[in-house]
């Protein structure tokens, strides 16, 4: 079994109730109020948890020589295989035993001692150790209920086979009547996480207790500014990547707006430069090719034309007539 489930919890020690503000009694009055309710709503779930499990067991028994290899069998043990680590956490008795400690007892064997007044405060490592077993309950049930799911609806395919109805429909009905526990579980789990979240604040009122999510707050910072070396640079052929919005220091805007019309526009201007000579040198070399060739048209009209290169042949061939050059006899 894994050392997460076998971990004993630490020795129970308790606070006296003299060494505890008067104005705090009210506060843990509601609280060991809630927790008795709590303690008593899960010990009802997790027994009636306890019933369907051992029926499950019970047809799991009879039937594994004959489907052992049975898609649905397989689901079937999965679901016996999560009930058994939910039975290991035993988060009933941790909530007893946290009920009990109020009054000094170790122990939930004395019934009738646990109506007393409470007299002790159960000490803070002893409310966190309870606190993180029931976040793990949680966790479980979660993951089981997902299982569960999955389950009833492999369960609700095999019925259409017909084959072993009457069987797959007592697994069907106990998968969901453990669901409809668990679900039961889960909300009681959370009211009990939430009780221990009360005590550890009367404990420590600064809540020191939660550590991890002022970390996690640190790590993260809302609004922190990107360092100024992760920034890429614009591209120099996109003329719109200077509009695009950056934080920036208060002090630097006024700077930031000057600078930025003047950059784009040093940008178009060497786009510009880089694009508008070879266009004219090829309309030049374009004009003058036309010249040449009126030229030799009109003074040797009986002369045949002068053979050109076979990039000036492609192109007098692609040129098309229209009726404009019918008409006026280009």
């Amino acid at each position: 079994m894994p050392a997460e489930r076998r971990r004993a919890p630490p020795t129970i020690s308790f606070r006296a109730r003299s060494t505890i503000g008067s104005d705090r009694y009210k506060d843990i009055d509601f609280i060991l109020k809630d927790l008795k309710s709590c303690s008593s709503r899960l010990r009802a779930a997790v027994d009636s948890f306890s019933d369907e499990l051992r029926i499950l067991e019970r047809l799991f028994y009879k039937s594994k020589n004959q489907h052992r290899m049975a898609l649905f069998f397989k689901r079937v043990s999965e679901i016996r295989r999560y009930g058994q680590r939910f039975i290991e956490l035993d988060v009933s008795g941790r909530v007893d035993l946290l009920g009990a400690s109020f009054v000094g007892l170790t122990s939930v064997e004395d019934s009738k001692a646990l109506r007393k007044p409470w007299t002790w405060l159960p000490s803070k490592p002893y409310v966190f150790f309870v606190q993180e077993r029931l976040k793990s309950c949680s966790t479980l049930v979660c993951k089981m209920r997902e299982r569960l799911a999955k389950a009833y609806r492999h369960f609700s395919l095999a019925m259409q086979s017909g084959a072993f109805i009457q069987l797959v429909i007592l697994f069907s009905a106990i998968c969901s009547r453990i669901s409809t526990l668990l679900a039961e579980i889960e909300e009681i789990v959370k009211q009990g996480t939430s009780i221990c979240d009360r005590l550890l604040v009367i404990h420590d009122p600064m809540c020191n207790h939660e550590p991890r999510i002022q970390e996690v707050h640190q790590e993260s910072p809302v609004g922190q500014e990107v360092p100024r070396h992760l920034i890429v640079e614009p591209d120099a052929l996109e003329g719109l990547g200077d509009s695009v919005h950056r934080p920036v220091s208060t002090c630097a805007s006024d700077n930031a707006t000057q600078t930025s019309v003047p950059r784009s526009i040093a940008l178009v201007t060497l786009l510009e430069m880089r694009i508008t000579p070879p266009l004219a040198s090829a309309n030049v070399v374009a004009g003058v090719e036309h010249t040449q060739v009126a030229v030799e048209k009109s003074d040797n009209q009986a002369v045949k034309p002068v053979t050109t290169s076979t990039k000036k042949s492609k192109l007098l061939k692609k040129k098309k007539r229209d009726e404009i050059d019918d008409i006026f006899g280009f």
